[in-house]
């Protein structure tokens, strides 16, 4: 929920640790999921499946 690529660290948190291994395991007592999704559109998704077999 705190990710936001291009502030300070990365996060919108202003209290949470600086996380030197961004690929590793590490751990945040901040963190909590993100609540937006992301859903594509029918027709999209249609239109790519078709274009397999043409």
């Amino acid at each position: 929920m705190f990710f936001k690529p291009g502030a300070y660290h990365d996060c919108a948190e202003p209290q949470a640790d600086f996380v030197q291994d961004k690929e590793g395991m590490n751990f945040c007592e901040y963190f909590k999921p993100g609540t937006t999704t992301v859903k594509p559109s029918t027709d999209d998704a249609k239109k790519k499946f078709n274009d397999l077999f043409s």
